[in-house]
């Protein structure tokens, strides 16, 4: 049981990695010292023991939310964990979302319990 719930909570971090990387850019970039989405991609990566690819992915669900260059699955429903993600942080500020990614990516689950165990035990929102 811990460990499912361990894995969601991994799951739910990367979500909201990705929703950041779409939302936030190039600010993302210059915000986690990277000069290409493949060297963001691979420092998320290895912080969260998971492929790079799929952080890749998770930024492209995002993309038609977000005003950026790409236009990500803009055929593709969101899932509810997603949709939880963008309808929470919508209007969370840039420096805190900024915040909360590198307390992730720090593995600081003390600083990001409270944000991402509500995501794990919250209904999706009606948008």
């Amino acid at each position: 049981m811990a460990d499912q719930l361990q894995r969601k909570r991994l799951d739910t971090e990367a979500v909201v990695i990705g929703y950041a990387m779409s939302r936030l850019n190039d600010t993302y970039l210059k915000a986690r010292d990277c000069s290409t989405w493949r060297q963001a991609f691979t420092q998320a990566a290895e912080a969260l023991s998971i492929q790079p690819a799929s952080l890749k992915n998770l930024r492209d669900e995002f993309d038609p939310f977000h005003p950026n260059s790409r236009q990500g699955w803009h055929k593709r429903d969101l899932r509810p964990n997603r949709q939880r993600v963008l309808y929470d942080l919508r209007e969370v500020s840039n420096d805190a979302l900024l915040e909360l990614i590198a307390n992730i990516l720090e593995r600081n689950t003390e600083a990001t319990a409270e944000a991402i165990d509500s995501w794990l035990v919250r209904p999706s929102p009606r948008t």
